[in-house]
């Protein structure tokens, strides 16, 4: 199932900032998963996917939503890395290669309180490296988050089918979700139960307020369950 259509308050949030969203989850998170302090990149939360016909692309926008896990700290960073993929970009395979593309180091603060949802918007200043690297037409890649300066958790939406995962991403201009995985393994947390991790990415003319991209969760996943009623009857 592939979202082509979306809620109102998503094309209303996506006209006002420019913004173009390339890939985003349908559904509200409902849980988290604690992203590593290791230093090695195989060690790490993320997604793959394959660009669309229209390239370069550019990614200069990126929307976490993260939680404090058992962190009382106001301050955090981690590694966000482009790479290659294995596989040849096979869905439910394609995990990162061995060729890091582009790789930043982003910090931000956060709530001092512990098991606390929050979400952190990063711009082009953030992904200095990310933001000026081509990404081209149909070609496989992994986003990965790793090397976290404490074991804070990025949320996740569970309670898939395996071999269904991909379906529950929102993509536009011919972006394909390709895998969700973890320590460079697909990942399935719990016997018919994939997750799909709750990040945003594209790419924007201006930089859009963060309150936009709460509107864009919000529509993606008025739009993910409008459809999913539709197909049931």
């Amino acid at each position: 199932m592939r979202i082509t259509h979306l809620a109102p308050a998503l094309l209303i949030a996506a006209a006002a900032s420019a913004q173009t969203t390339w890939f985003a989850p349908t559904d509200a998170p409902n849980g988290n998963a604690s992203l590593s302090t290791s230093t090695a990149y195989n060690v790490n939360l993320g997604v793959s996917f394959m660009t669309g016909s229209s390239g370069p692309f550019y990614m200069d926008n990126l929307l976490v939503r993260l939680n404090t896990s058992t962190v009382t700290s106001g301050s955090a960073s981690f590694k966000v890395a482009l790479r290659n993929v294995t596989q040849n970009g096979t869905p439910y395979l394609a995990v990162p290669g061995s060729t890091e593309l582009a790789v930043d180091t982003v910090t931000f603060t956060m709530p001092t309180t512990s098991s606390t949802n929050f979400n952190r918007f990063f711009d082009g200043t953030d992904l200095a490296n990310i933001s000026n690297y081509a990404m081209q037409s149909n070609t496989a890649y992994a986003l990965i988050f790793y090397n976290a300066s404490a074991p804070i958790g990025i949320q996740r939406t569970t309670g898939y089918a395996q071999f269904t995962t991909n379906d529950y991403y929102y993509t536009s201009e011919g972006f394909v979700a390709l895998n969700t995985f973890r320590n460079n393994t697909t990942w399935a947390n719990a016997f018919g139960s994939y997750p799909t991790l709750s990040i945003v990415f594209g790419s924007s003319t201006s930089v859009p307020e963060p309150s936009t991209y709460g509107l864009i969760l919000g529509g993606l996943a008025l739009a993910g369950a409008a459809i999913r009623r539709r197909s049931k009857k």
